[in-house]
Parts: structure tokens; sequence; C-alpha cells
């Protein structure tokens, strides 16, 4: 279950049910793609960093060259399929595969990585049937390490092939919706985990699945065994999601810090699964399904977001969006332990990644980052080319035209695509009158201290609405202007005026969603003297004006 496994793992939908399996072409329509999605789009690419590819492309070559001269040696063949699924080869690494099922039929390693492989494919009923072949074959057999493809930190081998053969199994009876039947391979893939790195990701899918059976009390059994004090080595991010399911955790602040990491990182991608998980089971569902969207920056996050198109655009009835019928039940958990119904926003993108490291690629329609009615987003465009805010559903975009002009539009269209956005769902206000005129360091310590009093999360969003003067505030031009100040229109006045003001407060570390050295993170919308959308640099806003914050 090292970093090729994770590529399958994340593979897994919020929408998976008891409805049946949706399956993929066995060859893609398009020569050049490696999978089809569920849909129909071709997928092509994987985030595979340079060094690691460069490595697995030397033991390709290497295995490739020995099985040329010992065609019967059945381990260069599989090292030669599993680099070459490691590799985002995924047709090769089948056609190796079933090769080697065929010319070793007694070796379970075949079948195996063939069944891992066709979940890759999103071939879910073949994965599933050739994985019980796996299964049936070591049963009563002795188990053997499995070596990962990239050594961990220690250099230990976790996974064992046993234990490879029930994890993929459960997988892929999650992956069709058969959550009974995952929870009992996911069983037999614990009977098999033999240190804290298995055992923890293994606890943290058979929660998962339990949750997804409504068997709640059962998975808060099965998490008793993770305690704080495991020696992990390398399955961090499972760790971390047992711990959130545990209520010992925030899953919001996992995930915000495993993107500050990276948001093409195999961790964030795990994380970001299983924290839509663990939003959806406690019934979070807008949550989770915009986690789900966010992932669809890369191939991996792409398997999950169109599994979760098909099975919208399949679907018809009041439970459309998530499950079918009665045999997905949604548990909303209490304070016994599994799940925490604390809150926090959807993010995409990151500040630092985004203004620093010029990261600016569209992640997210903005139509799908901001569709639900009590939606509260702020914004990039891609390519910073534009800001926008959005309240209760309603989105405003202000973009550049000629400096210093700008202009504003009223909602989004599907070509509008996002590459930064923190949003939450508010359903309920409380109204605080701000006593004495405040700018932005004021409004932070004022916000700091309502967090304190009203045991608000460490991130949350708030509106302002009111008069205001010596507003600063700036629409991307394509560049960040705090980098360079010419390439953002400006609006400055020392007239004051009236306006909307839609932000996040957050303690947690800058860089994600706030500058750094800025708790808030704030946009402006204005209709006079001229419509106006953008980010606010400076303010002071008026005493009087109506502070809104989130009722919990």
């Amino acid at each position: 279950m090292n970093a090729p496994h994770l590529l399958l793992v994340l593979a897994v939908a919020l929408s998976s049910s008891h409805c049946g399996a949706l399956q993929a072409r066995k060859t893609p329509a398009d020569p050049n793609a490696e999978v089809e999605s569920l849909l129909g789009e071709s997928l092509r690419d994987l985030p595979i960093p340079a060094e690691a590819m460069a490595a697995h492309r030397l033991a390709y070559d290497e295995a490739k060259a020995q099985l040329a001269r010992e065609p019967n040696d059945a381990n260069a063949l599989i090292a030669l399929g599993r680099r070459a699924g490691a590799m985002g080869l995924v047709r090769e690494a089948i056609a190796v595969f079933e090769r080697g099922a065929a010319q070793f039929p007694h070796d379970p390693r075949m079948v195996r990585h063939l069944g891992h492989r066709y979940i890759t494919a999103r071939r879910f009923e073949d994965a599933e049937d050739t994985l019980e072949r796996a299964a049936a074959m070591v049963q009563g057999q002795p188990d053997e390490p499995e070596p990962g493809l990239m050594p961990n930190a220690q250099g230990v081998v976790i996974d064992t092939l046993q234990q490879n053969v029930f994890y993929h199994l459960a997988l892929a009876r999650h992956l069709r919706g058969d959550f009974d039947g995952a929870v009992a391979a996911w069983r037999e893939c614990m009977e098999r985990s033999n240190n804290p790195d298995s055992s923890s990701s293994c606890t943290n899918w058979l929660c998962a699945s339990l949750l997804r059976a409504g068997r709640a009390d059962e998975a808060r059994d099965a998490l008793r065994a993770i305690t704080a004090d495991l020696p992990i080595v390398e399955y961090h991010a499972y760790f971390a999601l047992c711990r959130v399911y545990q209520g010992e955790l925030d899953g919001d602040r996992v995930l915000l810090e495993a993107q500050a990491k990276g948001a093409a990182s195999t961790d964030y991608a795990t994380i970001a699964y299983g924290v839509g998980n663990w939003h959806f089971v406690n019934g979070r569902h807008e949550r989770a399904r915009g986690l789900g969207r966010s992932r669809a920056r890369t191939d991996v996050g792409r398997v999950r977001a169109h599994r979760q198109r098909g099975r919208d655009r399949a679907r018809s009835g009041p439970l459309n969006r998530f499950c079918c019928g009665a045999a997905l039940v949604v548990m909303t958990l209490g304070s016994g332990g599994c799940g925490v119904l604390g809150g926090g926003p959807r993010v995409v993108g990151s500040m630092r990644e985004v203004m620093r490291d010029g990261a600016t690629e569209g992640r997210i329609a903005l139509v799908d980052a901001t569709a639900g009615e009590h939606t509260v987003a702020i914004g990039a465009l891609e390519g910073l080319q534009g800001e926008f805010l959005c309240i209760g559903g309603d989105v405003w975009i202000g973009r550049a035209t000629n400096p210093p002009a700008s202009t504003v539009t009223h909602g989004a269209t599907d070509a509008d695509r996002a590459t930064l956005v923190i949003a939450d769902d508010v359903e309920q206000w409380m109204m605080v009158p701000l006593e004495r005129d405040r700018d932005l360091a004021g409004l932070d310590a004022q916000l700091a201290q309502a967090q304190a009093k009203l045991g608000l999360p460490e991130t949350f969003a708030f509106v302002i609405e009111g008069g205001y003067s010596d507003l600063h505030a700036h629409v991307l031009a394509g560049k960040c202007p705090y980098q360079d100040p010419h390439v953002a229109v400006g609006t400055t006045t020392g007239a004051r005026g009236r306006g909307l003001f839609v932000g996040f407060f957050t303690s947690g570390p800058a860089g994600i969603l706030t500058h750094h050295g800025q708790r808030s993170h704030v946009h402006v919308k204005l209709s006079e003297p001229a419509p106006f959308v953008g980010h606010v640099d400076a303010v002071v806003f008026d005493a009087g004006s109506t502070l809104r914050l989130p009722r919990r």
C-alpha cells in the first residue's frame, strides 16, 4: 500500500452505492489515453515527481532487459508490470499481468497485481472477480513481504502479499458500493496487518466502509486500537484520518496542513478523500461534494471527480447526488466517538501555491465551487484574471479590463474556472454591530475575540455590510500585485461609501488562506460610485456596520 497503491486508493468516489458498478471501457476510445473516465473522458497524465519517474524508468528498463534474457523470470515480469503501473502506463501494466496470470497460473502475485490495475482502469467488477481469485489462492498459505517500489524513511517493509490481496479486494467492493462486503475483506486485511502503519491504513478504510454501511458502533470499536503514540513510519495520512474519525483531530485542519505541503501530493489527495468521507458521514454533503470536486486538478483526483459526476448524471430521485435507495445509510454521529460535527472551509489551492509559486491553473469550475444555496466564498479566477465573491450562492466577479477600469458580472458561467477558492456553507448568521471604527487589524482583533468567546472554528466566514472609508482594493490582472503592484487594477477612495464585504478569518498558519502577516482575507462588492468587486488591501469599517458571524 505504498505510493503506487495510493494512486488506486484515491480512485474511490464519495458516491459509491449498492446501485451496481459503473465500468469504464476496457480500451479507451482515445488511443493516447491510458484510462477512460466513467464519463468517457480521456485521462492521460499522472502527477509523478521527476525524481520518482526517473527511478521507475530505470527499474522498468532493467526489468524489461531481464525479461528479454529470461522470459520465464516471474520476478522480472512482476517488476516490469509494477513499474509500468507506477509510471501511469496502465494499459501496459494490465497486459503484463494478464500475461503473467496465464504464464504462471499458480502464482497469486500475478492475480493480485492484475486486480490492482483493473481498479486503476475503472474495471471494478473485473477487479473484484480477479482479487477474489487471488484471495482463494492465498488462503491457508504462508504470507510473504511485498516491498514497496520506493523505500520509506526507515527502509522497512510494511506490506505483505496477503494483506494487499484483501486490501484491494476490499477497495474494489467499496468502489462498487458493497460496503458490507468491503468490511468483510477489510477484516481479513486487518488480520494480516502486523505493524502500526498497515493497521492504521486498514482501520481508516474499515471505519469508512462501516460508516457508509450504517454500522457506527462497529466503527467506534475498530478505532479503539488507534492511539496517539503509535510509531508510524510511512502512512501518516491514514493515521491522521483515523484520529479525525475518533474526534481527536479536526479534519479541515488536517486537510489544510496537508495542502500546505503541496496539493498535488498523494498525502493531500488521500486526506482530501478521507476528510470528504468524514464530512459525508456526518451529514455535511455539500462540503463532501466540494472536496471531491477540488481534486479534479490531477488524474488521481479526476478518477474520483468523474466517478461522482457520472453517478450524478446516471441517477434520478431525491437522493440522486450521493446515494441511491435505502442501501446507503447516512450516519450523523454524536459525541460518542467517530466523528466531529465541527465545520470548516472547503479550500481549493492555497495563497502560497497560487501567489508565490505561480500555480494559477484552473482547478475547479466556479459554478461547482459556489453551488450551494448557503455557500459563502471568495477567491481568484484561473490565470489570476479576476476576483470573485459569493454569498448565499450568489456570485459576483470582478475582471480587470484596461487599467484603471474593471468590469463586474453577476453569476458564473460554465466557462469560469477558479485557481483559488475558500468556501463554506453558513445556514444561519448572528448579527454583531461594530461599536467603533475598525481597520483590518482592529477587525482581526475583534474576530479573534469572537472566536474564543463563541467557540468558532479555527477558520470561519464573516460578512460586513455598511459604511467604510479609506478603501484600498485591487482586481487581479494576471500576477500577484504584492510582488508587482503594476499588474492590478486598483481603487482608492477617501470618500465615504457603503459596501458588502465577504471574508474568512483564520487563526491557523498564514500562506494558505491569507497573505503572510494577515489573519483575514476579505473581498468587497461595491455598487457606487461604480460597480466594483475585488480584494481588500486596506479599509476602515464605520461604527454601526453589521458584522455577520456563523451561528454554530
